[in-house]
C-alpha cells in the first residue's frame, strides 16, 4: 500500500477512527508515504482528529504537504464521489462509440446522446456493473473502460432509435431494454450467469453486446429472425446478440 501511495494526493473520507489501535494500524502503514497534500472530510473539528490520531496528524502535517480539513458528511461526500465515478465511466463507454456510429449510420451524434441521467449513485453503479458484465451480486471492478466500442454504438443506436433512459436501461416503443458488455462471452452461458435474484429488475430484452451465440438447442427459439439470435431464459427476458437485438427492435 505504501509504495502505490507513495508522492501521492491523498483523500481520507470519514477520518479519523475512534479506535485508536486502527489509528496506529493505519499511521504503521503510512510512515513513509510522504503524501503531496492530505485533504480530510469529516465533521470532527480539525483539534480533535489531532487528538485522536496523533501519528496520522503529523503524516498530514509532515515538511511540504499540504493539509485541508473539509468539515462535511464523510457518507455524503462519498455517495458523492461514487456518482461523479460512475457518470464519467459511463460517458467513456457512450464516447467509445461515437466514431462508428456516425461512420455507420452517416449522421453526426446528437451531443444530448452522449449525456447521462443523474440517477442516484446505486442506480449508476448498477448501469456500471452492466457496462463491465458483471450480473448484481459481483462488483464493479474497472477503472476506465476496456473495448467497448462496440457498447457504446449499440447505445447510441437505441437512443437515436428514440429510447428513453430508465434505471435499468431503456424503454423502447413500450419494451424494456437492458444492454450489458457480451464481450469475449458465450451468449447462453452469460445467460446462466446472469441468473439473478427475485429482487432485481427483469427487462423485456437482454442485449450482450459483443457475445457469441452458438444456438444452444433446448433454449433457441428460431422465428423469423436470424437463426440463433434469441436465447429465452428463466424469467429474465428475452436474450439477444447485438445483431439480433438490432432485428427485433428494428434499429
Amino acid at each position: 500500500m505504501a509504495a502505490n501511495l507513495r508522492k501521492k494526493d491523498l483523500l481520507v473520507v470519514g477520518f479519523w477512527s475512534d479506535w485508536e489501535y486502527l489509528n496506529a494500524v493505519i499511521g504503521c502503514a503510512l510512515a513513509d508515504v510522504q503524501p503531496l497534500s492530505v485533504t480530510v472530510v469529516d465533521l470532527s473539528p480539525t483539534d480533535a482528529l489531532e487528538a485522536k490520531a496523533p501519528q496520522l496528524w503529523q503524516i498530514a502535517h509532515a515538511e511540504n504537504v499540504q493539509f485541508e480539513h473539509v468539515r462535511e458528511s464523510g457518507a455524503d461526500v462519498l455517495d458523492e464521489l461514487r456518482r461523479a465515478f460512475s457518470i464519467n465511466y459511463l460517458r467513456q463507454v457512450l464516447a467509445a462509440g461515437q466514431s462508428v456510429f456516425e461512420e455507420t449510420t452517416g449522421s453526426p451524434c446528437n451531443p444530448d446522446w452522449l449525456d447521462i441521467t443523474a440517477y442516484d449513485s446505486e442506480t449508476l453503479y448498477g448501469l456500471r456493473r452492466d457496462a463491465e458484465g458483471v450480473p448484481t451480486l459481483q462488483p464493479a471492478m474497472l477503472i476506465r473502460p476496456g473495448n467497448v466500442e462496440a457498447l457504446g454504438y449499440f447505445h447510441l443506436l437505441l437512443r437515436q432509435a428514440g429510447a428513453t433512459q430508465r434505471p435499468d436501461g431503456y424503454d423502447l416503443h413500450g419494451r424494456s431494454i437492458r444492454v450489458i458488455n457480451g464481450a469475449s462471452a458465450i451468449l447462453g452461458s452469460l445467460r446462466t450467469k446472469f441468473i439473478e435474484p427475485p429482487v432485481a429488475i427483469t427487462s423485456d430484452i437482454v442485449v450482450a453486446v459483443g457475445a457469441t451465440d452458438l444456438g444452444l438447442p433446448s433454449n433457441v427459439v428460431r422465428g423469423g429472425g436470424r437463426s440463433g439470435d434469441l436465447i429465452r431464459p428463466d424469467a429474465a427476458g428475452d436474450w439477444f446478440d447485438l445483431n439480433g437485438a438490432r432485428a427485433e427492435l428494428n434499429i
